[in-house]
């Protein structure tokens, strides 16, 4: 073989080319692709974010995606030159972009801190108005028509002071009410109120003691009662522990259950789970990695804990909303001091319906984010609303709103067709194609397996990618590829084998060459004669 190799160099040396190659070569398709079997998932990448404010301290606390697949931001809004707040409404079109903006306000402050679409179209708000002269306020109900044109508003509560925090229209076409009160017992107490459609008092209750005892969230069960979602300081554990209040449609209580240990642990926001329990979110102090900890708890219909999660650094992270996604599973919007690019960023946490971690995301800039409210989009994206110092008005803070396209899959391992053996110093062409269950834009990563790489360029999911190589030397080679899409997900790996053989009859007709024409080269004929050639 040495010696075949010897004259074969000498050949090309001494400008031996003028015999053609020939042989029969097969040509199969043969596709091996590795073992890698499900779909990956990395957190959705943002499509767009908008700021909305003026010159001081503005904030979004709730969003809502409306019946023409816009959005509607309740917040607040600190007007220019003014030391109050107003409740600030933003009504958007699909990308964000404010269609109309309205403020509602007096000489005092009014916070909004929660907003639905009714079913006339308009919107509700829930909120309160505080009177900073008196350290006195009222809950606050706002009802606008779908323009934000003004309707009617109502305060409710007592002497002292009361805050409105969630609202959500009933199914009588009244609203529902819950915050805290201090106007009606020696202590806080939770404060739950039912109005009709115009905001006239039906009833309210109270529940509490001397502590202090806070409803964060209300929505209507399925039974037409109440579930109030909260925390209090003199039931439980200890320190003040999450609190779960049933009751009937009168508001009377059913039950009532408290979540936590012996710190601090709060509820901020229930939804009514698909197998008739209930899924919450809040923060935890007792519980997980760090100073607070983003915490989800699943109950059965009757309170009782089915499982709890937390997540989170070794800093500060809170639990603001939760929501259920159309996967079964659910999404957390909060807050989080552990990870991200500033002090706080928007912290986004995707489960799957165990409350196992699918993702994470946080977004935020060098200063303070927060995220308050999330919602699933009619495109399974997300829409987050929140408040950000890094960007929108120079030093002042504005409402923020986020979107997030769907949830990210990984790209189908890539196909490859073309020849299983060929040639050396020939070109080969191999199709590439895989399909990206997102529709992406994929391109693919190639290792031809002698050495030499390609990548090609974006191209629509799906469609075949042709690529060209050749071989300069003999063997089996391994060609590797990957697919990635245009935010950066990659594929498993395919794998298909090519073979470059030595030809017997190439070195034949050699030969066969140099037999018929002993003369044509005569340094090499006097080179074979010494090897007995």
């Amino acid at each position: 073989m040495k010696i075949l190799s010897v004259l074969i160099s000498i050949f090309l040396l001494i400008g031996c080319t003028m015999f053609s190659i020939a042989g029969n070569i097969v040509y199969e398709e043969e596709i091996i692709v590795n073992n890698e079997e499900g779909l990956a998932f990395i957190s959705p990448p943002e499509l767009w974010n908008q700021t909305y404010g003026d010159d001081y301290y503005d904030a979004g606390y709730s969003v809502y995606q409306t019946s023409d697949g816009g959005y509607i931001i309740s917040g607040t809004i600190t007007p220019a030159g003014s030391t109050y707040t107003d409740i600030l409404l933003v009504k958007t079109d699909s990308n964000g972009i404010a269609e109309w903006t309205k403020n509602y306000g007096g000489s005092d402050s009014e916070y909004g801190y929660s907003v639905q679409e009714t079913t006339d179209g308009g919107f509700i708000v829930g909120g309160y108005v505080y009177y900073y002269s008196t350290n006195k306020g009222f809950v606050y109900l706002l009802k606008t028509d779908s323009s934000g044109n003004y309707k009617w508003s109502v305060t409710l509560g007592g002497p002292e002071l009361d805050e409105g925090f969630s609202v959500q229209q009933t199914s009588d076409g009244g609203y529902i009410i819950t915050g805290f009160t201090d106007s009606f017992s020696i202590g806080r107490d939770v404060y739950l109120i039912k109005t009709d459609s115009t905001g006239k008092l039906i009833w309210e209750q109270s529940f509490g003691g001397a502590g202090t005892n806070i409803g964060n969230c209300v929505k209507q069960t399925s039974d037409g009662g109440y579930i109030i979602a909260g925390y209090t300081d003199i039931y439980g554990a200890g320190g003040s522990d999450a609190w779960l209040i049933k009751t009937d449609i009168n508001g009377t209580k059913q039950w009532d259950k408290t979540f936590g240990g012996s710190f601090g642990d709060w509820a901020d926001w229930i939804e009514l789970a698909s197998d008739g329990g209930y899924i919450i979110t809040g923060t935890t102090v007792s519980y997980g990695a760090g100073a607070q900890d983003v915490w989800l708890i699943k109950t059965d219909s009757n309170g009782n804990e089915e499982w709890n999660q937390t997540f989170g650094g070794i800093n500060s992270d809170r639990g603001e909303e939760v929501k259920i996604t159309s996967d079964g599973g659910y999404v957390i919007a909060g807050i989080t001091g552990s990870f991200g690019a500033g002090q706080e960023d928007v912290y986004l946490i995707k489960t799957d319906e165990n409350g196992d971690s699918l993702w994470t995301k946080t977004i935020g800039g060098q200063l303070n984010e927060q995220g308050h409210s999330v919602q699933q989009t009619a495109d399974d994206g997300y829409i987050i609303a929140g408040e950000t110092l890094s960007y929108g008005t120079a030093n002042s803070q504005d409402a923020w709103l986020i979107k997030l396209r769907w949830g990210n899959i990984q790209p189908s391992a890539p196909t490859i067709t073309g020849p299983n053996v060929g040639r050396w110093a020939t070109y080969y062409y191999f199709n590439f194609s895989s399909v990206d269950p997102d529709d992406d834009n994929v391109k693919y990563y190639i290792d031809w397996g002698d050495g030499y790489f390609n990548t090609t360029d974006l191209n629509p999911s799906g469609e075949k990618v042709m690529v060209s190589h050749l071989w300069r030397l003999d063997g089996t080679f391994t060609i590797k590829a990957k697919a990635e899409d245009q935010f950066g997900l990659e594929s498993p790996e395919t794998e298909k084998i090519f073979k470059v053989p030595r030809s017997r009859e190439i070195n034949n007709r050699f030969f066969n060459f140099l037999r018929f024409n002993p003369n044509l080269f005569p340094i090499l004929k006097r080179f074979l004669q010494q090897f007995g050639l």
